[in-house]
């Protein structure tokens, strides 16, 4: 494993859109929204597209998914550039994130139960348990000051997949939730290992001191 494990997105493909999404809130900027209303939009989107697919409404849940996406940056920065940030706002921000995704994998499990494939809905909630993991060992981590590294399967990499999951659907979508199960929960194993080796690391450090 790498000592600094990088997500699957390359960050030139990352800093790109970010760089596209500030026409957007620079415009929003102007209109007075705070940032905590965008995550709350980012929270209703994400309930939207959960149930979107749980009722096999693939075309508006994938509509739903991409403006959850498109909420959860535009918070960020629009917080950044209205010099709005704040201790609430970025806990607010990482809780609705868990719910908002929780929201599309619970729509997704119970897509696969009409189905009646319930191999599939146990997939899910590995993906789930897995995105669920990769946060709190990096929120853990730094509430004892040590700085989590983001790891192959990341957020921005779950919503991507997600949407190009749901585009395609079928066995592209099956294929990319098993990859997501495997790499969300292998990202979690990565994140532990660079922590143990950094507190040992410091440990070290402390007694040659």
């Amino acid at each position: 494993m790498s000592d600094s494990p990088n997500g699957i997105l390359p960050d030139k493909v990352e800093k790109l859109f970010v760089r596209k999404m500030q026409f957007i809130t620079n415009f929003v900027v102007k209109t007075g929204i705070t940032p905590n209303v965008i995550t709350l939009f980012s929270l209703l989107m994400g309930l939207l597209a959960g149930i979107s697919l749980a009722l096999h409404q693939m075309a508006t849940g994938l509509v739903f998914v991409i403006l959850m996406g498109i909420f959860d940056i535009l918070d960020g920065q629009l917080a950044t550039s209205a010099n709005l940030t704040s201790q609430f706002g970025a806990v607010l921000d990482s809780t609705v994130d868990r719910y908002s995704e929780a929201f599309v994998y619970m729509g997704l499990g119970f897509y696969f139960y009409r189905l009646e494939q319930p191999w599939w809905i146990l997939i899910v909630s590995l993906v789930l348990i897995g995105s669920f993991s990769t946060s709190y060992v990096r929120a853990k981590a730094e509430s004892i000051n040590y700085t989590c590294p983001s790891g192959l399967m990341q957020r921005s990499e779950r919503i991507v997949a997600l949407i190009i999951g749901i585009l395609f659907q079928g066995m592209v979508l099956k294929v990319l939730l098993l990859l997501m199960a495997i790499l969300t929960n292998y990202t979690t194993l990565q994140r532990v290992v660079f922590i143990r080796k950094a507190i040992k690391n410091t440990t070290h450090s402390s007694l040659e001191v």
